[in-house]
């Protein structure tokens, strides 16, 4: 009944707006509330407010001063601002509030407990959207709207919610601290090859502290109910591990595979080679993920365990750490062709190398050059890596995906190649038969690389590869041509003998291409 009297109430209320501004105000005044409305301040120019937050109240402003009092029956959560002024309501929920942000609020997550402070955790308020709103309601407005407000609050309560915000970058760091660190984190399954057979290890499924859930559980908490003590359960989602053993069991077909000779090589770029190549065996690189043969491989410091060797520097070799490891990086690209992996980048060396044919090669240089590959036969490949001190070997395994009768073939292609000479330096100042050798003979070159494909045995399509230049380096051999007498007291016991000849009868040569150069460079510094 009471709910039905009040809408006539406000249904009389609208016939007499009809009627006339004079006959409504003696109406209001006969439902006793004239007083609250004759408590009504115009706001003209209203004061600056804060923002809109999360929950905000969609109302003009209002000039919030003390000869406004808000209306009984309104609430701030639970805090009653009714018959206050808005400082005095301001103080009244800030204390309130300023309470509950310091008392204990506590994080479950099963068994454990973690407990904090929502000020702590980075939760702050603001009343003045609140006191905006508690200041419109039966005060602003047409008439009609002010009776009816008025009126609603003599039979039911108004409760305006409380915005709370977070600092969202406070909160991660706490969760992270505290709440997550019983988080079991989810076991990637793995894969190794042992004694030539593929042995995987089953993946395992952990499970991780939501954030942003339990955030939002905790903004659903204080919307609900605002209070000291209170407490919330953490949300706990499932963390799937990104590669499964059905992903790598079907690891079988060695997809390509490609070997390179070092056994001439020196102590250091064995080790080099050993070294890098170790931190590429046994990649896994799942569907459409692209990986660095720099990175995989590491700076090339000591810390990494990279010893001084050859490498290629501004057209001259020079001793650098990691010198040698410009050949994992051309194994590793020529098995990545012949398993038909997408090559994304490749470069050659600025010189020819020995160890494989013109356009072959693939020269690496730490933030410079690198090779970069993405798998791209829609399952997981392995990287299997092996160097014995003579042979570097790279096989590429995963799930045969062309057809049986298809196969394909590599071929290096010269377009140009000028064969270096020796040239040979006459000295004056050293004395015949010194000799200093320096630099290396390596054939200035143009060349492309070729891809075939077979299928049934016949030639069905012929790729070529990017055109690579290799400059010319030449080695220098210095010659001492002068005579030195020799010196005696006695002319007669030491009669003069003929002097050697000041130049040889025939120039000395180098083998312009030898079986191993020092290790590949490039205008910076390839290994």
């Amino acid at each position: 009944m009471k709910s039905i009297s009040k809408y006539i109430v406000v249904l009389a209320a609208v016939f007499v707006l009809m009627a006339g501004s004079g006959v409504l105000a003696a109406g209001i005044d006969s439902a006793g509330i004239g007083s609250e409305i004759g408590k009504i301040k115009p706001t003209g120019n209203t004061l600056p407010t804060s923002p809109a937050l999360p929950g905000s109240f969609d109302i003009p402003e209002v000039e919030l001063d003390d000869s406004i009092i808000i209306s009984t029956g309104i609430y701030a959560g639970p805090v009653s601002l009714g018959g206050m002024t808005p400082s005095q309501a301001k103080e009244a929920l800030g204390d309130y509030l300023d309470n509950v942000m310091g008392s204990p609020f506590t994080i479950k997550k099963g068994e454990n407990a973690y407990t904090t402070t929502l000020t702590d955790m980075g939760f702050s308020y603001n009343t003045d959207v609140v006191l905006q709103e508690a200041a419109f309601i039966g005060q602003h407005g047409l008439l009609v709207q002010r009776y009816k407000d008025i009126t609603d609050l003599k039979y039911d309560k108004k409760v305006i919610e409380v915005p709370f915000v977070v600092d969202e970058l406070k909160f991660d760091e706490y969760i992270t601290a505290n709440v997550a660190v019983s988080d079991k984190p989810a076991v990637n399954a793995s894969i190794s090859r042992v004694s030539g057979e593929f042995v995987v290890t089953p993946e395992t499924v952990g499970t991780a502290t939501d954030a942003d859930q339990t955030e939002a559980a905790i903004l659903a908490l204080l919307k609900k109910d605002i209070k000291t003590d209170m407490s919330v359960e953490a949300v706990i989602r499932t963390d799937v591990p990104t590669v499964t053993s059905s992903d790598l069991n079907q690891i079988s077909a060695r997809l390509g595979t490609y070997s390179t000779k070092y056994s001439s090589s020196k102590p250091g770029r064995k080790e080099n080679v050993r070294v890098g190549s170790s931190n590429i065996n046994g990649t896994v690189v799942m569907p459409g993920q692209q990986i660095s043969a720099s990175e995989l491989m590491k700076k090339r410091e000591p810390e990494n365990g990279y010893q001084l060797a050859t490498e290629y520097n501004n057209g001259d070799s020079v001793e650098a750490y990691g010198g040698g490891v410009c050949q994992v990086a051309t194994t590793l690209y020529q098995a990545a062709l012949r398993a038909e992996l997408q090559i994304d980048e490749r470069h050659c060396h600025s010189m020819l190398v020995g160890y494989v044919d013109p356009s072959y090669d693939a020269a690496i240089s730490w933030g410079n050059k690198d090779v970069k590959i993405t798998n791209n036969t829609g399952y997981a490949i392995y990287i299997a890596a092996s160097a014995d001190g003579t042979t570097l070997t790279f096989s590429i395994y995963g799930k045969e995906y062309r057809p049986s009768n298809r196969s394909i073939s590599f071929e290096s292609v010269i377009i140009e190649r000028v064969t270096s000479e020796t040239k040979i330096v006459k000295d004056p100042t050293q004395p015949v038969g010194f000799v200093e050798k320096k630099g290396t003979n390596r054939d200035k070159c143009r060349s492309y690389l070729v891809k075939k494909v077979y299928v049934d045995g016949n030639l069905t399509e012929t790729i070529k590869f990017k055109e690579d230049y290799y400059a010319a380096s030449f080695q220098t051999i210095k010659q001492g041509t002068l005579v030195v007498p020799e010196s005696s007291s006695d002319p007669a016991q030491n009669p003069a003998q003929p002097s050697a000849p000041t130049e040889p009868t025939s120039p000395t040569t180098v083998d312009p291409t030898p079986a191993l150069p020092p290790e590949d460079p490039s205008a910076s510094g390839e290994h």
